[in-house]
Formats: structure tokens, C-alpha cells, sequence
């Protein structure tokens, strides 16, 4: 914690640093390290505002009280999915309860909230992809302007060598053994790759949309 601390400092008086993101790791595993670094933090007074990758199953009143008062202002989640089934497929530890529970405790606190999420992966069917579009319906109503979303919040999941995904791509025939995934393929089996298509199309329209919307809204310079 003092060398997270010490680090901290020195890019906020050396640098002028005044916003920053934990990257990669997520926060809130191992879990306690999290509200050790987010009192450190507090100790010194750092008035530094940040944001960090979070796991959505170990998320609790008293540390969203400590990531708030330590200055984080936006949580990131990397849930691939809502469906109970989809995830359990994908080995992920977080439930659909788990996700829903993440932006009550956002809106609690008023923390922004990122996810993002992955179409058409092993296990997915039509009923899961609605239950996303359901999840963001109802996400967004309860945080407002505290749901972030990205541009590609909704993107195909990209198959890497040695993994059981690369396994399950060559056996639907999507790729070839001798396929050394150099360059990006994507898994995105029919007939729900059309479905996947066209909502990630939706998605990108609604997006240019939005920018240029604001692009042309904002005052003369």
C-alpha cells in the first residue's frame, strides 16, 4: 500500500497528475487488498480522481463507501454476458443478480458504471441476447447519465490460440487446425451471428448518431 501511495503522490505533485485508471488487474481481487489500497488513499489525502476494473461479485455498501470516498468515479465491468447460462459456459464467477446488483450499488452512490459485454459466445441463444438488451433497458432508467457505455460496449469475442475456444471454433468448422489466429478471427457461429451483426450495426449507427449529434450542439469556438 505505500508503494501504491508513494506512487500516487509523486505523479500528483511531480506530474500534476489529477485523474488516473487502475488497469488490467481487477480491484476488487484479492478481495481486501482493494479496501487496504482505497485507505491508503484516503490517509494521505490524495484528492485524486480514478477509475478501475471491478469484479461485479464482490461488491459491497462498505466498499463502494470506500472506492467513493477515495475518489473513484467510475466502475468498469467486463461481464460478457447476463445470461446465467452464457456465463456459467464462459466460467465466469458473477451471476445475473450479481450484475443487477452492480448498478444499484452505482446508483447508491453515484459512481458512473462502463460494461461491456460479448455477442453470440459459446452457450449464447436468442433469449440471451434479448435478456442483455433487457439489462441495459433497465440499467439505464435506474443510472441515467451514470451508465457510460462505449462505443463498442457489444462487440463478437475474438478466438486466441490455445484456449477451448479456439477447440469449439474448429470443431463448428468456423477455422481450420492449421489456423495460427495471427490475425483476428472471430467466434460467431449462425444462426445468431446474424442477430449478433446486426445489433453490434445497430449499435455503431446509434453511436455516429449520437456523436455527431453533439459535435454539431456544441457552441462555436
Amino acid at each position: 500500500k505505500r508503494s501504491v501511495g508513494d506512487e500516487l503522490e509523486i505523479l500528483r505533485d511531480k506530474y500534476k497528475v489529477t485523474a488516473f485508471g487502475f488497469v488490467d488487474p481487477i480491484f476488487n481481487i484479492p478481495i481486501g487488498h482493494d479496501e487496504v489500497i482505497c485507505r491508503e488513499m484516503i490517509r494521505r489525502k490524495l484528492g485524486l480522481q480514478w477509475t478501475a476494473w471491478f469484479n461485479e461479485r464482490h461488491l459491497t455498501d462498505n466498499l463502494l463507501a470506500l472506492i467513493k470516498q477515495a475518489g473513484c468515479i467510475r466502475m468498469e465491468f467486463s461481464s460478457d454476458s447476463v445470461s446465467d447460462a452464457t456465463l456459467k459456459k464462459l466460467r465466469k464467477n458473477i451471476t445475473a443478480q450479481d450484475l443487477k446488483n452492480s448498478y444499484q450499488l452505482a446508483k447508491k452512490y453515484d459512481i458512473d458504471v462502463t460494461y461491456n459485454f460479448m455477442l453470440n459466445g459459446p452457450g449464447e441463444t436468442l433469449l440471451s441476447q434479448l435478456q442483455l438488451a433487457v439489462f441495459v433497458l433497465k440499467a439505464k432508467p435506474a443510472l441515467r447519465g451514470r451508465l457510460k457505455l462505449p462505443g463498442l460496449f457489444m462487440v463478437i469475442t475474438r478466438i486466441y490460440p490455445h484456449t477451448e475456444l479456439r477447440q469449439l471454433a474448429i470443431q463448428k468448422r468456423l477455422i481450420s487446425e492449421g489456423n495460427d489466429l495471427l490475425a483476428p478471427v472471430f467466434y460467431n457461429p449462425v444462426p445468431l451471428k446474424y442477430v449478433a451483426n446486426s445489433m453490434i450495426f445497430f449499435l455503431k449507427t446509434l453511436w455516429r448518431i449520437k456523436h455527431t449529434a453533439e459535435k454539431l450542439l456544441l457552441p462555436a469556438r
